[in-house]
């Protein structure tokens, strides 16, 4: 074996072995934003399902104080209602269609309540409805799923 050859072999290990790191490093980079989507997910479902809780919480406080109740007594609701969590992995790209029509339906829910509340029509609301609303709202939050990718 002479020096050409040497370094002919040299070079295609060389190669050889910045390819297969490249191709490793990228495998192992999608895997890895995979699994952070899938626990990013997973918090925020965990997190609109609490925040949904303590929505339908107040909102039974203040059907009890009705049709008595203040405006003092709309506040908390009000308040909780600027707080709606941001979910930026709960998006179309990263769940199935299904998912993103059940996290619609429970942004739609938590319009409603906004709506009712601006129009000042809260006591009209039929509340066993409502109460249904909410139970769907925190299961179809709870089955949203991600997206399967094709791509292996």
């Amino acid at each position: 074996m002479n020096l050409t050859e040497t370094l002919i072999n040299i070079g295609i290990g060389l190669a050889t072995g910045y390819t297969s790191g490249v191709v490793v490093t990228s495998s192992f980079n999608k895997k890895a934003k995979l699994e952070t989507t899938l626990r990013e997910i997973s918090e925020e479902k965990q997190l609109m399902v609490r925040y949904l809780e303590a929505l339908q919480f107040e909102v039974e406080l203040l059907k009890n104080k009705l049709p008595n109740a203040t405006q003092s007594d709309y506040e908390p609701l009000k308040r909780l209602l600027l707080e709606e969590p941001m979910t930026p992995s709960i998006i179309q790209k990263n769940i199935t269609q299904t998912s993103y029509k059940h996290i619609e339906g429970a942004r739609n829910l938590i319009e409603l309540i906004r709506n009712h509340l601006r129009e000042d029509d809260f006591p009209t609301i039929n509340f066993p409805v409502l109460d249904s609303k909410f139970i769907r709202a925190k299961l179809d939050v709870l089955m949203i799923e991600h997206v399967k990718n094709s791509k292996k």
